[in-house]
C-alpha cells in the first residue's frame, strides 16, 4: 500500500507520527499528521483537527471505529485505486 501513504519522517518533512514515551524507555505511535492536519488516538477516542505545537487545536472527537470507517469511505470515493485486494 505504498501508494496510499507517503511519508519521509525526517525532521524537515511535513508529515510524521506523534509519539508517547512508555515506562520501559520505548516509544509508541499515538497519531499521525500531514501538513496542518493531525489525528491522535487516546484509548478508543480519536482527536482530529489542526496540528499545533501543543497538540491539536479545537479537535473533533470521535471513536476509532467511526474514524476508520470515514477513512475507508474517503479513499473508496476519492482514490479508489488504493483499495484493492492483494493477488
Amino acid at each position: 500500500m505504498n501508494n496510499v501513504i507517503y511519508a519521509n519522517f525526517a525532521q524537515e518533512e511535513d508529515s510524521g507520527y506523534t509519539m508517547d514515551d512508555l515506562d520501559n524507555g520505548q516509544k509508541r505511535v499515538t497519531g499521525v499528521y500531514v501538513g496542518d492536519i493531525a489525528a491522535i488516538k487516546d484509548g478508543n477516542e480519536v482527536y482530529l483537527g489542526e496540528k499545533v505545537e501543543q497538540g491539536i487545536s479545537y479537535p473533533v472527537v470521535t471513536d476509532i471505529d467511526k474514524m476508520n470507517q470515514f477513512c475507508i469511505m474517503w479513499l473508496c470515493i476519492f482514490q479508489p485505486e488504493v483499495i484493492v485486494e492483494d493477488e
